[in-house]
């Protein structure tokens, strides 16, 4: 590897995903062979997060990326969720379903990214459409969401209601059959 971490690879660090800057590290075991879309799924993020609100999403320090101390340090702000004060700086009329999307890939495992522009891009659209991002986000003051946060009773009532319908139906059904 080169004598900076920029040696081998393009952009600004400052938008770079966590593996992406273990690859730049020379320390780590990472190449570039490691990364893939993910990886520019976060930088997209990254400045996405960035026209949002006018900073980027972790705290990385003035000189960020200039030493191997640095650079491990921006790796560790970015092995981590995304931290409240940030998701503090969203702006308030920003949509829950934008908000998801970004966080999801600002994920610290690649895994959890989107694996694909194209299922970002469906999500995106998404963010733009009301009806659709209520049914898949309903509002945090919603029916719908409330009910949400009892998923066990809910199912076990519906289910008691369903089996108590199809009793009674059943048992009038027999009774006339009987008669």
């Amino acid at each position: 590897k080169g004598s900076s971490p920029l040696a081998d690879f393009g952009g600004s660090l400052a938008y770079m995903s966590p593996e992406q800057l273990e690859a730049c590290h020379p320390d780590l075991p990472a190449t570039a062979a490691d990364l893939d879309t993910r990886s520019d799924i976060f930088a997209l993020a990254v400045m996405l997060w960035e026209l949002l609100t006018g900073h980027r999403p972790f705290a990385d320090e003035m000189a960020a990326g200039e030493s191997e101390t640095s650079l491990a340090r921006m790796i560790e702000l970015r092995r981590r969720p995304v931290a409240p004060e940030f998701l503090s700086q969203l702006p308030p009329d920003c949509p829950m379903a934008l908000r998801r999307v970004l966080l999801k890939c600002l994920s610290p495992d690649p895994a959890d990214r989107y694996p694909s522009g194209s299922e970002l891009a469906q999500q995106f659209d998404l963010c733009l459409e009301q009806r659709a991002r209520d049914l898949v986000y309903p509002p945090p003051e919603s029916w719908r969401a409330r009910l949400s946060r009892w998923p066990t009773p809910i199912l076990w009532m519906s289910s008691l209601v369903g089996v108590g319908s199809a009793t009674v139906y059943l048992a009038m059904h027999v009774q006339e059959l009987i008669r």
